[in-house]
């Protein structure tokens, strides 16, 4: 029994020594940026979430990349909790999770885009497992959709293994780089391109097989849920659209003229029922025609991201005496 168990030691220790060292690389190597940095990355996750914040943002990628609020960190305690895809179920998770971060007065942006109410599931989506592996880094485990303690272990302590082997292989060899959109400018063709590309990616695939759009009840619940989590923590919720660039709005207009009243139809009966302020930049003259604040049709830059925020301190939260 003895000699069954030392040889089965001498198999074991290598490999658990190579794994560690495997995966030590592959940890130092990888992307941590979080969503206050000052570099944006779509392998981002919330790191550094500061107590007493103030002003704040929740959303998704357009959340995530068109919030700058580096003019405003010296007066106040700021933080983006945006991620890219991320899904307004997983905004209210994440803001119930940190909601003993929020100071009283707070204002809260609930950044709501046209893909937030439409559309299957997102744990019956073909990426949602690679995607929900990220939560597994910050999120309390009652907070994670279909939780399972193995994807946990393997997420947290040895992430090198719980990856694709290109990504793995690619990390072991550098440091990941940042990919630098916020950075970036679009044109006037790239654009086009892209506003058609959105059409098909982001608004055609939510309907049904008869062509009915797909409203996600689940969502719009949780927009309700955030609303109430706010007011209920003594802060202020306020929606906003943030700014889209004409030649994604047309192309939706174009190809799905009806898309927008279901979309407003929504947000009016949210409105409606709880009373919360909602303000549309989506078409705002501002930006829709001024692709050197972009670097995709719905995606703000760096530059564009800073006069959005700039805006909004001034129509929102400076008029209103929020802060």
């Amino acid at each position: 029994m003895k000699k069954f168990i030392r040889n089965i030691l001498i198999l074991l220790v290598p490999v658990l020594i190579v794994t560690c060292c495997l995966n030590y690389v592959y940890k130092k190597n990888s992307p941590n940026f979080g969503t206050m940095g000052k570099h944006k990355n779509d392998d981002a996750y919330i790191v550094n979430v500061p107590d007493e914040i103030e002003l704040m943002c929740v959303g998704n990628s357009h959340g995530y990349y068109g919030f700058n609020f580096d003019k405003y960190e010296d007066n106040y305690v700021c933080f983006n909790f945006s991620l890219p895809s991320q899904s307004m179920s997983y905004n209210y998770r994440i803001l119930d999770n940190y909601r003993n971060k929020i100071k009283e007065g707070a204002c809260v942006f609930i950044c709501v885009s046209y893909t937030s109410f439409f559309g299957l599931d997102e744990t019956d989506l073909d990426n949602f497992e690679s995607k929900n592996k990220r939560y597994y880094h910050f999120l309390d485990r009652k907070y994670i959709k279909e939780y399972d303690f193995k994807t946990d272990v393997f997420v947290r302590y040895f992430p090198s293994l719980g990856v694709d082997s290109i990504k793995f292989i690619n990390t072991l060899r550098g440091r990941a780089e940042n990919r630098d959109y916020w950075n970036q400018e679009t044109s006037k063709d790239a654009a086009k391109k892209h506003g058609t590309h959105r059409y098909k990616t982001q608004i055609e695939v939510n309907v049904d097989s008869d062509g009915n759009r797909i409203i996600n009840e689940e969502e719009i619940k949780s927009l309700y849920d955030l609303i109430s989590l706010c007011r209920e923590e003594g802060a202020v919720p306020i929606l906003t659209t943030t700014p889209i660039l004409s030649e994604y709005t047309n192309s939706v207009l174009k190809n799905d003229p009806e898309f927008f009243d279901d979309f407003y139809g929504i947000l009016e009966q949210v409105q409606k029922d709880t009373g919360v302020e909602y303000y549309d930049y989506g078409f705002d003259d501002r930006f829709c025609f001024d692709y050197k604040l972009f670097f995709n049709t719905d995606h703000l830059n760096r530059k564009g991201a800073k006069k959005f925020v700039d805006i909004l301190m001034k129509e929102i939260v400076y008029e209103k005496g929020l802060l």
